[in-house]
């Protein structure tokens, strides 16, 4: 969140992926989070691709879940490295959270 209250939102693979996979993390939002002095909060979706697959318009039936990490501060995003290594870094902490998320609704289910 900037120091005005805005709230940014950014899905750093850019596209869903035809599999639920989590593919790779491009580097602008990690570039755009250093220039702009802000942290990082994780925010893993489970179900819109089971919900809205890609290349579909029609909505299946489903749930879509939200989790919520613990906020990635800036220092430790700089101390990662580099941007590619940020994106790297931060998209094991999604895979990570996800394989998570994905065990607990299936094991419901």
């Amino acid at each position: 969140m900037t120091g005005k209250g805005y709230s940014i939102a950014v899905f750093p693979e850019g596209t869903r992926s035809a599999d639920c996979r989590i593919r790779r993390f491009h580097q602008g939002a990690f570039c755009l989070a250093d220039r702009l002095g802000l942290d990082v909060l994780p925010v893993c979706l489970y179900g819109p691709g089971k919900v809205l697959p890609k290349k579909t318009y029609v909505f299946q039936r489903g749930h879509i879940h939200l989790r919520f990490g613990a906020p990635v501060k800036l220092e430790a995003l700089r101390q990662a490295g580099d941007y590619r290594a940020q994106a790297s870094r931060m998209r094991q902490l999604y895979i990570d959270m996800y394989r998570h998320l994905a065990n607990l609704i299936e094991q419901d289910a």
